[in-house]
């Protein structure tokens, strides 16, 4: 595909229009259920403490079977009812409020149940992008999409800020509810309409050896099997970092509020620059390499940061957080487009609902061990361990066929690769090779 051939893609347009608006969407929420919960039901550390945790939970629980139901039916559509019912979930609170009879257990049902449904769309999703834009355009879609994300981290909590000091909190919530509407707009605008998923031969197999088939192809697979261990162990240890930078600046660093926040304003803008310079560093320096050198270089990030003094704090820190966005960005645009690339359609849904609740079941045990261990051995130290633990991330690459990578490969690529290592019977494709792990 040539490059930049999607500006030219009306239906990918559509979805990265709708995407883009329910990022911004999600951040305001972010800031503003909270706030909810704390300013308005007069909630404490806890109460903000359990959205917080609603916020991963259904990630873990839901993650594979979300997986299995994106395999069967359609992509699209699901998207569409999920975001419908975000759209009602998240309305139900301002109603609520104006007629003075929201609770704290309002707040809980609706903050599970848009997780429960994001984790829904968000699996269609990821397994939606290689079917509209083929696997030759992946990188570039993921970048637009990545850069979106980006944007809205750096300026999504400021206008969530921003609305909410003009409208209140709970008013605020509306606005992602809104976004979730031209989401679904979006989605329901689009021309493009997928294969039917292929029947199964013979008896249809039972749910669990449908979630069996997905896991296989997540780790049967070296080339896969190898970006979930180092994602995993990597996604620890930066959750680790994220929970203690921010005491880390406060306590030792000794900065104000608002020089934290221009610190980590920086560290957003690397995420924006990260998701813009992906597709040419691969190519300047090969995929393979590309992909290595981001869990050292965020490791470094944080590697760097106990080093830091009063003196030192603010710019190190810009410096550092900027330096941990520019990795984080470039390693998802890299891994989530290769995992597209490399595994068959069929099986794209369970194999991103698997990868979805690594993912985000590494995060939230990186926060919680972060919080343990910073009080522990104290703040500085822990800071060393969670980037000991993102490079010591970069040895599950390092070790196998990730980093001798020039390029994008196919499903193809990745079942050859996988055949050579197990065994001289010939496999037509991931999801045969998945069926025995080498």
């Amino acid at each position: 595909m040539p490059k930049g051939a999607l500006w030219r893609h009306p239906d990918f347009l559509r979805l990265w229009t709708g995407q883009t608006i329910s990022n911004f969407g999600d951040k305001i929420s972010l800031v503003a259920l909270p706030t909810v919960a704390v300013v308005v039901l007069h909630g404490g550390a806890f109460e903000a403490g359990v959205l917080g945790a609603l916020r991963f939970l259904p990630y873990l629980v839901f993650g594979p079977f979300a997986g299995m139901l994106a395999d069967k039916l359609s992509k699209r559509r699901t998207m569409i009812w999920a975001d419908a019912g975000r759209l009602a979930a998240l309305a139900s609170i301002p109603a609520a409020w104006g007629m003075g009879a929201l609770t704290m257990a309002h707040l809980y049902v609706v903050a599970a149940l848009v997780g429960v449904l994001t984790v829904f769309f968000e699996v269609s999703y990821q397994s939606y992008v290689p079917a509209l834009v083929g696997r030759a355009g992946l990188y570039e879609a993921n970048s637009k999409l990545q850069m979106s994300r980006s944007s809205s981290q750096v300026f999504g909590s400021a206008l969530g800020g921003l609305l909410m000091q003009l409208l209140g909190s709970a008013l605020a919530v509306l606005a992602d509810a809104l976004s979730f509407l031209l989401s679904a707009i979006s989605l329901v605008l689009m021309k493009h309409r997928e294969e039917a998923a292929p029947a199964p031969a013979g008896d249809r197999p039972s749910p669990g050896a449908q979630l069996r088939e997905g896991l296989s192809a997540l780790f049967g697979v070296r080339l896969l099997r190898d970006l979930m261990c180092s994602s995993t162990l990597g996604n620890t240890g930066a959750s680790m970092g994220a929970a203690l930078v921010l005491v880390f600046a406060y306590h030792e660093g000794g900065l104000t509020p608002g020089e934290v926040g221009l610190a980590f304003a920086v560290g957003g803008a690397g995420f924006i620059v990260g998701a813009a310079v992906a597709t040419r560093v691969a190519a300047a320096v090969r995929l393979g390499p590309a992909i290595t050198a981001c869990p050292v270089l965020a490791g470094i990030g944080y590697l760097v940061v106990p080093g830091l003094g009063p003196s030192t704090a603010l710019v190190g820190l810009a410096v550092t957080q900027f330096l941990v966005g520019v990795a984080q960005s470039m390693y998802n645009i890299h891994v989530m487009s290769l995992v597209q690339s490399v595994t068959p359609q069929h099986l794209l849904g369970r194999v991103s609902g698997g990868a979805m609740t690594l993912v985000m079941g590494s995060m939230a045990l990186g926060s919680m061990i972060g919080g343990l261990l910073g009080g522990v051995i104290g703040v500085p130290a822990a800071l060393v361990v969670s980037g000991a633990l993102l490079v010591a991330s970069s040895v599950f690459l390092l070790a196998g066929p990730v980093v001798r990578m020039a390029k994008q490969p196919s499903a193809d690529d990745a079942g050859q690769d996988a055949r050579e290592e197990r065994t001289d019977e010939p496999e037509p494709s991931v999801a045969a090779a998945a069926s025995e792990t080498p």
